[in-house]
């Protein structure tokens, strides 16, 4: 649903004026309301959309009428969304306040450990209805606050949980893999699981992969301060991405961080690193001719 969404704005972006930027953008806006409903991360490609439309050389009536539109699409997507999983899976209030976790409980769990803990949830699961589990988890949100110097918080969100983020080339693929069932005798196992005899090619093969696409992302980002056309419609799908990726890394900062967060946002690094290199190709043509 990512990539639709990205579809969508970009081929609004680039249509002429007139209603098919409208269609497109409550294209756009239904496409999110459905990506919302089975991936909250992707919100923040919305957001990003939405600081793009924001930022576009337009009448300010035609960036209201724009915005007005995506989010009512948005809405009304999102409501019809609610509709059907309400009525596939009714869950009584009982249940969902004795077992529902609040978003205080991944703050909580974003300043242990950084990423999952077991602990935390067991934790969360002990109380017995969801006013409960929020005290609980307030409460233990600003002990482990106390507990570390400004330095330690410093290394810890600057650093620390960075690494967890971005420094898995794998994005916890492996982990997970092995976790799972698995046939005795797939010989995929043996290149994708952590003990796999064979892990070590798959290994490297992810890791200069991903460190082409990491590179890519930060000559787009370095090429993109040197642009003085961002604001133009041709360059606003990577300004989206751009900020789409800026917001998942803050996102993972004060939350819960985990690599595996990053599998969504695969189609929108790839796009980015093709964007770095085809810039730093541009640049070098540049270079030469002078």
């Amino acid at each position: 649903m990512l990539v639709v969404m990205l579809y969508c704005y970009t081929k609004a972006v680039l249509s002429e004026p007139g209603w098919k930027v409208f269609c497109w953008l409550c294209l756009f806006g239904v496409a999110a309301s459905a990506a919302f409903s089975v991936k909250v991360t992707v919100f923040i490609l919305f957001i990003a959309v939405f600081v793009c439309l924001l930022l576009q050389k337009k009448s300010w009536k035609k960036i209201i009428a724009g915005v007005v539109i995506v989010a009512i699409s948005f809405g009304v997507g999102h409501g019809l969304c609610n509709y059907v999983k309400s009525s596939v899976i009714p869950l009584e209030e009982s249940y969902c306040d004795a077992y529902e976790f609040p978003l205080t409980h991944w703050i909580m769990m974003a300043l242990g450990y950084g990423g999952y803990q077991q602990e935390d949830v067991d934790f969360t699961i002990s109380f017995n209805s969801y006013e409960k589990k929020k005290e609980a988890n307030i409460k233990e949100i600003k002990k482990r606050l106390k507990a570390r110097s400004f330095h330690e918080s410093f290394k810890f969100f600057g650093y620390d949980k960075q690494v967890r983020t971005w420094g898995d080339a794998t994005l916890a693929s492996c982990v997970y893999l092995a976790e799972g069932p698995q046939e005795p005798d797939n010989i995929l196992k043996q290149f994708v699981t952590l003990k796999g005899s064979k892990y070590w090619i798959a290994l490297l093969y992810m890791t200069l992969y991903y460190g082409l696409i990491l590179v890519g992302m930060f000559l787009s980002a370095r090429f993109a301060v040197k642009r003085k056309s961002d604001a133009k419609a041709v360059n606003m799908p990577i300004f989206a991405s751009s900020i789409t990726m800026l917001g998942i890394a803050l996102f993972q900062t004060i939350w819960e961080c985990n690599s595996r967060y990053l599998v969504v946002f695969i189609p929108i690094m790839i796009l980015l690193a093709a964007d770095g290199f085809f810039a730093w190709r541009d640049y070098l043509r540049e270079e030469r001719i002078k």
